[in-house]
């Protein structure tokens, strides 16, 4: 919370990451947040770590390749991709951590 005070109070810095940046940090907690919620009950089993983790580096890995290739990225596009992340999150989960 500091810290995004501070960006909006004096920055941007030559040091701190772009906005677009932070939006994928706030975009990646909530795409990974609420799935983890929703699956928390196989937390223990192993192959729900390893699908989970390979989801979050694709999504990582997508994201990181869109957002240096552009110009800008409106904020707002994190809000109505994550929704459809959900979609395609939620049945590989499912699949995957049947005991």
């Amino acid at each position: 919370m500091a810290v995004a005070i501070l960006y909006a109070e004096y920055g941007p810095f030559t040091w701190m990451p772009g906005i677009r940046w932070w939006g994928l940090a706030g975009a990646t907690a909530v795409t990974f947040g609420y799935p983890f919620h929703w699956f928390r009950r196989y937390e223990r089993l192993p192959g729900f770590w390893l699908v989970f983790t390979g989801l979050m580096a694709v999504h990582l890995l997508g994201y990181a390749v869109v957002l240096l290739s552009v110009e800008s990225w409106p904020l707002i596009l994190f809000a109505l991709i994550t929704p459809a992340e959900w979609i395609i999150i939620y049945p590989i989960l499912g699949r995957f951590v049947q005991e």
